[in-house]
């Protein structure tokens, strides 16, 4: 009895041991576990969210700084375009009908295309690259008018403006001489002409302007441009030092006085004994040297003319070489003036009523009436005479 007590309280002490061992096996597997688990909740946030995901590699880092670094910032932004430039050997190219292979060049920097040439208007004028150098254009004259030719790469492109005129075949250098006498224009046949004149017409406006007039003559051959003014005025002034001081023919050409040339009195005096002729002038241009050619005679005006009064040829020849680019088909727009003596004193003006200057009333700048010196009512000089805009107008 007594040993089976025993065994059963060794038993107990056995299952007390087992029991306890089993509490601690499994109190140990619990703390393994929850370490182990907030380790990898830990990893989750490292490698998931924090560094791999979102912070380090696929939001902030990666996705976002390499889209703003190759798109934005160092493509787009830091790196310079840079464009070609293209000039071109001319800006303005005068032509006749018929002119062929008229070269034109273009410089091209910062690029090594070749331009293409197009003309705006084929119909005047056309282009093709030369077969040498592609940067060559070789421009032909069609038709009479106006158009531009272009150089281009890319979107950039430079600009020649080209004007075509029909070619100029008169030729009036057996049939004029430059000798202040105007009667080989009539036997040339070469009698349209404009005038002021002081008579005012039926009205007869301004009788003291009665014996004043200006005939203007003009005709243009193919060496050049010829002129002419048959005056009878009142006052006839010579060797003022300033030349617009003087009786003077004043001649403009290009719109805005862009060519402008004067002819003035120049005689020993302002003095006339019998029939003597004063022959000297004086000749310019402004801005320029000219090989202009001129005849000038002034003499006493005769009956019916009053006493006292003066008649003066002025006879101008201009060549073709200083007036060609102003040519446009065929014609060339001349503004045209007779002005005798301006002091700057405002008296003795030699005035002429019935012009264009002072809206017709008496001024010593003597212009006809519906025409202008440098602006849109220039006349236009052909090969067949002088014509007023409206008359030139008219024509077509």
């Amino acid at each position: 009895m007594r040993i089976a007590k025993r065994l059963s309280i060794l038993l107990l002490a056995l299952l007390l041991a087992a029991t306890v061992a089993l509490f601690g096996a499994c109190a140990s597997g619990n703390d393994d576990n929850t370490n182990t688990g907030d380790d990898t909740q830990q990893g989750g946030d490292n490698t998931g969210d924090d560094n791999t995901g979102d912070d380090n590699t696929g939001g902030d880092n990666t996705g976002d700084n390499t889209g703003d670094n190759t798109g934005d910032d160092n493509t787009d932004d830091d790196t310079p375009t840079v464009r070609p430039t293209i000039k071109l050997s001319s800006t303005y190219l005068q032509l006749t009908v018929g002119e062929e292979a008229t070269e034109i060049t273009a410089t091209v920097e910062n690029s090594e295309e070749d331009v293409t040439w197009r003309s705006m208007n084929s119909n005047v004028a056309t282009v093709e690259a030369s077969d040498e150098d592609p940067n060559v254009g070789l421009i032909t004259a069609v038709a009479a008018g106006s158009t531009s030719v272009r150089a281009t790469i890319g979107n950039v492109y430079a600009t020649v403006l080209v004007s075509v005129s029909r070619e100029i075949t008169a030729d009036y250098s057996e049939d004029i001489t430059i000798d202040a006498d105007l009667s080989d224009w009539t036997e040339a046949e070469l009698t349209k002409t404009i005038s002021i004149d002081g008579d005012g017409g039926e009205g007869d406006t301004y009788a003291d302007d009665d014996y004043k007039s200006a005939t203007f003559y003009g005709v243009l051959d193919k060496n050049g441009l010829y002129l002419a003014v048959d005056v009878y005025h009142g006052i006839y002034q010579s060797k003022e030092s300033t030349w617009w001081h003087n009786s003077q023919f004043e001649i403009f050409m290009g719109t805005g006085g862009a060519l402008h040339y004067f002819v003035y009195a120049d005689g020993d005096d302002t003095t006339f004994t019998g029939s003597d002729a004063q022959t000297k002038c004086g000749i310019g241009r402004d801005g320029g040297t000219t090989e202009m050619q001129v005849s000038w005679k002034t003499e006493k005006a005769t009956d019916p003319q009053p006493t006292g009064t003066y008649h003066t040829i002025v006879e101008v020849f201009v060549p073709m070489g200083e007036i060609s680019s102003y040519i446009g088909d065929a014609y060339l727009r001349v503004g045209v003036a007779w002005k005798s003596k301006d002091d700057g004193s405002g008296t003795d003006f030699d005035t002429c009523g019935n012009g264009e200057a002072a809206g017709g009333e008496p001024d010593n700048f003597w212009v006809p009436a519906g025409a202008w010196t440098d602006n849109a009512d220039m006349t236009y000089v052909t090969e067949d005479g002088i014509y007023l805009r409206s008359e030139y107008n008219s024509l077509s």
